[in-house]
This record gives C-alpha cells, sequence and structure tokens, in this order.
C-alpha cells in the first residue's frame, strides 16, 4: 500500500539517499526534496515539510526508465490515482492545500496519514525525478533497479516457448525447433 504523511527511516534500512532532487507528479509543478531507497520502497520527503512525503512499495511501481525528454531525468509510472493530481481534480477531488481531501468534520489533518490502495482499473500517475547533479541519474536508476526486494513473477505456460540462453548459444536455422509443422 501506498502511504502518504510522515516519512522516517533508521540509517540502516537507507540503500541510496539524494537530498537535492526535484519532483513532479503528473502536469504539477517540480517541488525540491530528499529522495529514500531502501530495500522495499521508494520514499520522496519534501523539503521543509517536517517529514512529510510519501512512500511506494516496488511492486506499486509498473515502469521505471531514465528519461531523456527535455532533460535526463527519472521516470517512473504507477496505476493508482494520486490524491490532488490533474486525474482527481477532474473526478471532483477538493483538498485542502496540503495534499489531504477537505475534512467533513473541519478537522486539522496534519498528523493524518493517508493510505493508497491500488486496482487494476485505476488510472495511472507518473512521476519525474531530476537530481540537481545530472550525474546521479545513472546512480538512482540502478538503486531502484537493483536494491529492490520485487515479487517474483509467476511463471506461466508462456514461459516453455521460450529457450534458455543455453539452448540459444547451440540454436542453428536449421534447428528442428524452427521448423514449418
Amino acid at each position: 500500500m501506498i502511504s502518504i504523511g510522515t516519512i522516517n527511516y533508521p540509517q540502516d534500512e537507507i540503500e541510496y539517499f539524494n537530498k537535492e532532487m526535484k519532483l513532479r507528479i503528473n502536469t504539477g509543478e517540480f517541488e525540491r526534496g530528499e529522495l529514500i531507497i531502501t530495500k522495499t520502497e521508494l520514499a520522496w520527503k519534501k523539503d521543509n515539510a517536517d517529514s512529510q512525503g510519501f512512500s511506494i512499495p516496488w511492486d506499486k511501481i509498473v515502469v521505471q526508465a531514465i528519461s531523456s525528454e527535455n532533460t535526463r531525468s527519472i521516470y517512473f509510472m504507477i496505476d493508482c490515482l494520486w490524491p490532488n493530481s490533474e486525474s482527481s481534480e477532474a473526478n471532483g477531488a477538493v483538498d485542502n492545500g496540503d495534499h489531504h481531501e477537505n475534512e467533513e468534520n473541519g478537522e486539522n489533518d496534519d498528523d493524518n496519514e493517508e493510505f493508497i490502495d491500488c486496482d487494476e482499473d485505476s488510472p495511472i500517475t507518473e512521476f519525474w525525478m531530476l537530481p540537481d547533479n545530472l550525474d546521479d541519474v545513472d546512480n538512482i536508476y540502478y538503486a531502484m533497479t537493483r536494491y529492490p526486494e520485487r515479487p517474483e513473477a509467476e511463471e506461466s505456460d508462456d514461459d516453455e516457448n521460450f529457450l534458455d540462453g543455453e539452448d540459444m548459444e547451440q540454436m542453428n536455422i536449421n534447428d528442428e525447433r524452427f521448423a514449418d509443422d
């Protein structure tokens, strides 16, 4: 589950850290903050936000890449509707300026933590991370693809149609596996 609220990690859990970052969600403006990568999730803390940010488990990130659009940056996508994004505003959600929807009872939600539960029918949310030092783009991407403990993909019957690396080395165009039946 994706968590929006207070973000704190013990030093021994942090695999990668960069405090000179900018983040944009969907078509919003870039905001400054800190990137934290652990073995289980990616987290972001806004500058001067008293540890407010979000954390996304690796299994919720469906695409990650190095983008070259305008400038080199990290791009990733989740299959969830992000609060206070262009998509949620179009669907009628209104927030009170702190990325939380207005409370009916007028309570202050400074200490509340919000969770986003994703399902297959959710619209996507896109993120761009831009480090101050563009040389860090490769290091961030490496950390995002190396450290995460991702769930193993379920094996399917389709896997039988693919050749193992060893078989490919010995492959010959006249091989009976490639013959027309």
